[in-house]
């Protein structure tokens, strides 16, 4: 198998039970996710299936969309209902007004510090067990981009809040950002993940549809998906040929660093990269830096095929 697998999370299931779960029944196929998802929380998690897995650290640029819900005036060390929840003692309710402003600083490229309950590596261990235990440490700031932060609904204390930003983004982290600078605190009760790059809720089926390898197989989408954000170029048979056999090619009217190649069937043959530039100036030779066989390229969903979706 060659392709991904779009799941809707179930609830209080790691992004690795599902891996596990999807890999037992494709074996001896790889599989891979493209970026957890907190146990609590449910949505997009992309799965990439057999070579696809090559594709993964190519694929960590895409924007996402959540939906998120919080408790205004609460506070918990892990920033969400699964440490103890405290009510704050004489909390004021903030206006919507005051939300919005201050949601809208957090707007763009901004410093977010992770929550200690993360998976973050810290010294070869994890910062959540670290927590766990008690320890005392501290994590840096790290640059994450927001793009856009709505609100959907709010009647205190329930705040519910669109949110779509770039990879490494701590929602419930960002949640009590915001009310912080209004002299407050916030709780995450509930996270959806409603859209990775181009696959959206919608497009996923849940985990307890998947029994068998024709299930599997019935839902896969096409690999190149996963690195929807770059561009591509289609390949003469005999460019194919060439790649395939490690020689570089000369592409002319390519202005990028890393692109991805396709046959004239829509297959998913390779990931290049741009090693130099040759007079005339839009004209540049290009290496691999993954190559994808025949006998992968045959197995993976074509894009002419219906769209995948959920069944009701």
């Amino acid at each position: 198998m060659f392709g991904v697998l779009a799941i809707d999370k179930p609830a209080m299931r790691t992004s690795r039970d599902v891996c596990n779960r999807i890999e037992r029944i494709v074996r001896p196929d790889k599989v891979g996710h493209t970026g957890t998802l907190d146990p609590m929380a449910t949505g997009v998690l992309l799965l990439a299936i057999g070579s696809a897995s090559r594709l993964v650290e190519f694929s960590l640029g895409h924007s996402k969309e959540y939906e998120a819900e919080f408790l205004v005036g609460h506070r918990s060390e892990t920033l969400d209902t699964e440490g103890e929840v405290i009510a704050l003692p004489d909390a004021h309710p903030p206006t919507r007004e005051q939300l919005q402003a201050q949601a809208e600083r957090w707007i763009g490229c901004v410093q977010q510090i992770p929550p200690k309950f993360s998976a973050i590596n810290i010294a070869g261990r994890r910062a959540y067990k670290l927590a766990r235990k008690g320890r005392d440490f501290e994590l840096p700031a790290r640059e994450i981009n927001v793009n856009a932060i709505e609100i959907k609904a709010y009647d205190y204390p329930r705040l519910s809040l669109r949110i779509d930003c770039g990879s490494g983004t701590y929602v419930r982290s960002l949640g009590s950002d915001i009310l912080r600078g209004v002299g407050s605190d916030a709780v995450m009760s509930r996270l959806v993940r409603t859209r990775v790059g181009p696959f959206l809720l919608e497009d996923c089926a849940p985990l307890e549809q998947f029994a068998t390898v024709a299930d599997v197989a019935e839902r896969l989408q096409p690999p190149q998906r996963l690195i929807a954000n770059m561009p591509s170029v289609q390949l003469t048979p005999e460019q194919v040929i060439s790649i395939r056999h490690g020689i570089p090619l000369e592409l002319s009217r390519v202005a990028t660093d890393r692109l991805f190649a396709i046959d004239s069937q829509d297959k998913l043959i390779a990931v290049l990269e741009r090693v130099e530039v040759i007079p005339p100036a839009n004209t540049a030779r290009y290496r691999s830096l993954r190559v994808f066989q025949e006998s992968s390229a045959t197995s993976q969903p074509s894009t002419s095929n219906k769209p995948h979706r959920p069944e009701s």
